[in-house]
């Protein structure tokens, strides 16, 4: 049996995965690398959208304007999971940790 593209369960899945989503937010996003960090993605034209995207292993937390949002959606050529947006009635689950929002903070729990 060959693996041509390693998914989940495998020891390679979360390289393959990161490096998907990496290629992904730096070619199609025009986005660049944080001097503080590699995981965490800064973008570099404001004519493509304006956001900042933190990403571990095949999940991302990011936050952008409409316009990057837009661009990400169209730009976007493999499954990913469905976005999902915070609000106040709607709390985020990552990586282990709730992010929740009122009309001033954002917090993670």
């Amino acid at each position: 049996m060959v693996v041509i593209k390693p998914l989940y369960g495998i020891a390679e899945a979360g390289t393959y995965w990161w490096s998907t989503y990496f290629k992904h937010h730096t070619d199609k996003l025009q986005m660049e690398t944080s001097t503080y960090d590699l995981c965490l993605l800064i973008s570099k034209s404001t004519a493509a959208g304006v956001g900042i995207v933190g990403i571990q292993t095949d999940d991302t937390l990011g936050l952008s304007d409409k316009q990057l949002a837009a661009k990400e959606k169209d730009e976007l050529r493999f499954n990913a999971k469905e976005k999902e947006v915070l609000t106040k009635d709607n709390k985020i689950d990552f990586n282990g940790c709730v992010v929740t929002t009122d009309s001033n903070t954002i917090s993670l729990l």
